[in-house]
């Protein structure tokens, strides 16, 4: 009696276990009750492009006004969820992108990546002044453009026939960060473009011998450095030697600008420091690279 209530239990427990065994590729769209997958039931990550066949997303499948804020999670479209160049002209109905669509306030400076629109994101003719909302593109909408401007203080003694770069610790302004204290002789390009440039510096009284005043420019890209402007005259008979040089050049993001002098009076001179006779140094932004 033992022996055959054991084979029961057995036969029964096997029965059951059997009964659990799912053979692979045995459920199909026909065993899923409708609603029967829900968010909760689809494990993070499960679905995975592999998963999803070319064009089974389209316009059809998603009903009229589907998509909605409540129904998008925080951060739910993160970069890496979406593939380089996956969202294109093609993927977008005409008209599709209104501005009823976009939450007043949606697209910020943090939503954008750096440097991720770029004239070649943008089809020649594709912003139109009936495009724009009127007063939709004001200064609160603008970044400041980059522009700085720094002054010397105090007077700074230049030897006889030696470069001298210079250096300057007061700042007039800064709109984005150009200007390092650590590298006080310095003004930085923080985005690629085409830069003006306005340097001035006054040695002190002596007829004797040249003044010139030289720019560098400091290329991040390579490390290299080329002279792109200044000016060289022979000292002023009496008074104070003024020097300026002004221009335009075309720089990287991280590319530097440094200003140095050299004077040949046969001794030490000073560039001079006074309410007259400021040395002083400007950058600013004037326009985007030209296009390669």
């Amino acid at each position: 009696m033992a022996v055959a209530l054991l084979a029961l239990g057995i036969s029964l427990s096997t029965g059951a276990y059997a009964a659990v065994q799912i053979p692979r590729n045995s459920v199909g769209a026909a065993q899923l009750k409708n609603r029967a997958v829900t968010a909760k039931k689809i494990e993070e990550s499960a679905v995975t492009a592999p998963k999803i066949k070319p064009g089974a997303v389209n316009g059809a499948k998603l009903a009229a006004k589907s998509i909605t804020e409540s129904k998008m999670a925080a951060d739910s479209v993160p970069a890496a969820a979406l593939q380089d160049s996956s969202v294109s002209t093609a993927k977008l109905d005409a008209g599709s992108v209104k501005g009823e669509k976009i939450e007043r306030g949606a697209i910020t400076k943090e939503k954008i990546a750096a440097d991720s629109v770029d004239s070649d994101n943008i089809i020649a003719g594709a912003i139109t002044s009936g495009l724009l909302a009127p007063r939709a593109v004001n200064t609160q909408n603008l970044a400041d453009l980059p522009a700085a401007r720094i002054l010397m203080s105090g007077a700074t003694p230049v030897a006889n026939n030696t470069i001298v770069g210079l250096g300057y610790s007061s700042l007039m302004f800064d709109t984005r960060n150009l200007f390092d204290a650590a590298e006080p002789g310095y003004l930085r390009a923080p985005v690629s473009g085409i830069y003006e440039f306005d340097i001035n510096a006054t040695f002190a009284a002596n007829g004797t011998g040249n003044r010139v005043l030289r720019v560098w420019h400091w290329r991040a890209s390579d490390g290299g450095a080329k002279v792109i402007g200044g000016q060289e005259i022979a000292a002023l008979s009496s008074g104070p030697t003024p020097l300026n040089a002004t221009g335009t050049v075309q720089m990287g993001a991280g590319d530097e600008l440094q200003p140095y002098v050299i004077q040949t009076s046969g001794g030490a001179l000073n560039m001079i420091n006074s309410t007259e006779n400021v040395p002083g140094f400007s950058l600013s932004y004037v326009a985007p690279p030209p296009v390669p």
